[in-house]
C-alpha cells in the first residue's frame, strides 16, 4: 500500500502514522508527547500544529457549507431559512471541535509521509 495512504488511514484511526501504535491522546484534546510504541515525537517542531489548525478550520467549514448548500438545494424553492441558519450555527461551532483530534493526526501523518522521522 502507498505510504501516504497508509499514514492517512492510521491518522483517521487516531494512531501513529509510523507504526500504527497508540493511543496518541491522553484526552480528547491532549496528545501524548511521543508514540507509546515507536517513540515518534508528535510535536515535530515548535509551531508544528499550526497547519493542523488550518486543516481543521478548512475541513470543518467546508463540510458545514456543503451541508447548508445541500439543504437549501433540496428544499428549494421554499427553504426553511431559520432551520438552515440554526443548523449552520451549530455546525460552525461543533465542526472544528469534533474534527480537532483528527486534524492533528492527519497533519502529523502528512508530515511523516513526506519527511519521515526527524
Amino acid at each position: 500500500m502507498n505510504k501516504m495512504l497508509l499514514c492517512l488511514l492510521r491518522a483517521l484511526l487516531r494512531r501513529c502514522p509510523a507504526c500504527g501504535g497508540g493511543p496518541l491522546f491522553k484526552s480528547y484534546f491532549t496528545m501524548v508527547e511521543a508514540c507509546p510504541a515507536c517513540h515518534l515525537r508528535l510535536e515535530r517542531d515548535e509551531g508544528h500544529y499550526l497547519g493542523a489548525i488550518g486543516l481543521n478550520i478548512f475541513f470543518a467549514e467546508a463540510i458545514c457549507i456543503g451541508t447548508l448548500v445541500g439543504a437549501m438545494l433540496l428544499t428549494w424553492p421554499t427553504p426553511p431559512w431559520l432551520g438552515i441558519w440554526a443548523a449552520g450555527m451549530v455546525g460552525v461551532i461543533a465542526g472544528p471541535v469534533l474534527f480537532y483530534p483528527f486534524s492533528k493526526t492527519l497533519w502529523l501523518a502528512m508530515d511523516f509521509a513526506l519527511f519521515g522521522h526527524r
